[in-house]
């Protein structure tokens, strides 16, 4: 268990804390965008408000870990790495897709729409732009 805290930035006195589970190197990243803060949890991916560290909604995966969140145009663009469920080891042809891009409303965490593929390089991320 680990904790996200909020400092003031002039001050660098606690604003809240929220704990979360993550394991990984640099821990958690984490995206601020309006008055939300979002950042994967195990296997979650939670949205909490900047100002108090409420949690305001969850969005749950069967898969292993979300990737960075990005947030354009009030929608949460978010990638996971997936465990291989029916294989023991890697490989690269006819596997399950090894990662999952989700598109979710910045506000309520509702899924718009999600797409799998199979990655070699699961170290790059997949790009967003929009019009």
């Amino acid at each position: 268990m680990n904790d996200l805290l909020s400092l003031n930035a002039q001050t660098g006195k606690l604003q809240w804390k929220h704990s979360i589970t993550f394991e990984g190197v640099d821990g958690p990243s984490v995206t601020e965008a309006g008055d939300l803060v979002y950042f994967p949890d195990d296997k979650s991916l939670d949205a909490v408000r900047a100002s108090d560290g409420h949690l305001v909604w969850q969005f749950s995966s069967p898969n292993l870990a979300f990737g960075r969140p990005v947030v354009v145009h009030g929608v949460v663009f978010a990638n996971t790495y997936e465990a291989f469920r029916s294989h023991t080891v890697l490989c690269f042809v006819n596997c399950e897709p090894d990662m999952r891009i989700y598109a979710l409303d910045a506000s309520t965490g509702a899924l718009y729409w999600y797409s799998a593929w199979k990655v070699m390089d699961t170290s790059v991320p997949p790009w967003v732009t929009t019009t």
